[in-house]
């Protein structure tokens, strides 16, 4: 599936409209590096969610994940009403899990796909 790209500056636009059953990735302001014995969750606040703001199910953050912004996959789940967006929005929520050290092998330090990312990304093989 092909997406349209759209950079927005927060001068020129300081609000999004995000239509009907419309779909759209964005990504936080903070930066991620996480240690090897800490994982996460992001979740909506109730707030957005009765807003008609939707989450997709991409919420888990990974040991190791680092250096990076973390992409939301937003949503507008209302039939008939638009839903505006504006910059610095507090949509959710990190819930953070403390657990056994994992391996550098299987730390998402050394093999995710993800690690570095600064702006929203898309699928990478």
């Amino acid at each position: 599936m092909k997406m349209e790209s759209v950079v927005l500056d927060i001068k020129d636009n300081p609000f999004f409209d995000l239509k009907p059953k419309a779909f759209v990735l964005a990504h936080t302001v903070e930066m991620f590096d996480m240690p090897d014995d800490l994982s996460a969750t992001f979740h909506l606040k109730s707030t957005s969610a009765r807003s008609a703001i939707g989450h997709l199910l991409a919420v888990h953050i990974d040991p190791g994940f680092n250096n990076s912004v973390l992409t939301l996959e937003i949503e507008n789940v209302s039939q008939f009403h638009t839903v505006r967006l504006h910059w610095f929005d507090m949509i959710g929520q990190i819930i953070f899990w403390r657990h056994k050290k994992v391996p550098l092998n299987a730390s998402y330090r050394s093999k995710g796909h993800y690690n570095g990312d600064r702006s929203v990304s898309g699928v990478k093989p």
